[in-house]
């Protein structure tokens, strides 16, 4: 196998503290009601939203994508999702592709994030994930080695705040991590609307920029997360099929490194297993 244990070390934990940033709110969902102002004005959403105005009130553009986005959560978090495809590691000047077959379990009581990277000519493993509700696994045949953590030992990386598996799936499924439950500032582009708020959780504070397709229906561009001076940034290209919300995602932190995935065939409501079986005599490896 062409892989370097620096390869394989960078693919899966890269992968881990990477992908674990996404994760801001430590909740179920995430996902609240307005409860505040927009801009000073109350939200009193009236019978029908001319969205296609030339300048809908700021607080109506609120109103009408949390409903949309709230929605659409409910339709899409249950069940199982598996999606296969190309992933597209860089960091530290070196640019790795491998095979990404993600499964996620999308229940509120009991998510599972479950991801197998695998070397993408011969299809051998390079490492597994293993992420649920309260903790984090992973092992790297390349290196015979394997790590396990709790949940809240890891949950500083990237951005410096919480996270959630919650957090994880809402973020790899298109959707948001969070929406305003406060003061939200609401800008207007030709084609999109951006929602720019504070995201406190307990001590936490995290500043997010949302980036939404104006419309009817309004799909998640990107969502940008500021916190003690580190950046996340997630870009979601616009979906060509009936699969799925989007064709690929970036997640990027600027001055650290950047994954691309590309899914290329997917699998929503077909039941899905997650094995983990750890091989014996691997060392343990600190994440």
């Amino acid at each position: 196998m062409n892989k370097s244990p620096y390869i394989a070390n960078m693919l899966v934990l890269f992968a881990i503290g990477l992908m674990s940033s996404c994760g801001i709110i430590q909740q179920n969902l995430g996902i609240k009601k307005p409860t505040a102002p927009v801009d000073d004005i109350a939200l009193n959403k009236p019978s029908s939203f001319a969205w296609d105005s030339p300048r809908p009130e700021p607080a109506l553009i609120l109103s009408h994508v949390t409903q949309s986005i709230e929605a659409y959560v409910s339709a899409v978090m249950k069940g199982d999702v598996r999606m296969r495809g190309q992933l597209v590691g860089s960091a530290e000047g070196a640019v790795v592709r491998a095979r990404m077959d993600l499964r996620m379990r999308l229940e509120n009581h009991e998510p599972v994030v479950w991801i197998a990277i695998n070397d993408p000519l011969m299809g051998l493993p390079v490492g597994r994930l293993k992420i649920t509700a309260d903790s984090v696994h992973g092992f790297s045949p390349v290196l015979k080695k394997q790590a396990s953590e709790s949940i809240a030992d890891i949950s500083k990386w990237g951005v410096g705040v919480s996270l959630s598996a919650r957090d994880l799936q809402l973020a790899l499924m298109g959707l948001p991590v969070a929406m305003p439950d406060g003061v939200c500032h609401v800008d207007q582009g030709a084609d999109s609307w951006t929602l720019t708020f504070v995201a406190n959780r307990d001590q936490e504070t995290a500043d997010i920029t949302m980036v939404f397709d104006r419309g009817m229906n309004p799909r998640l561009r990107s969502q940008q997360i500021d916190a003690q001076g580190e950046t996340l940034l997630i870009v979601y290209a616009p979906s060509t099929t009936s699969s799925a919300s989007f064709d690929a995602w970036t997640l990027d932190v600027p001055g650290r490194g950047q994954l691309v995935f590309k899914p290329d065939q997917v699998e929503i409501g077909v039941a899905q297993t997650f094995p983990y079986n750890l091989p014996s005599g691997y060392a343990r490896m600190a994440l």
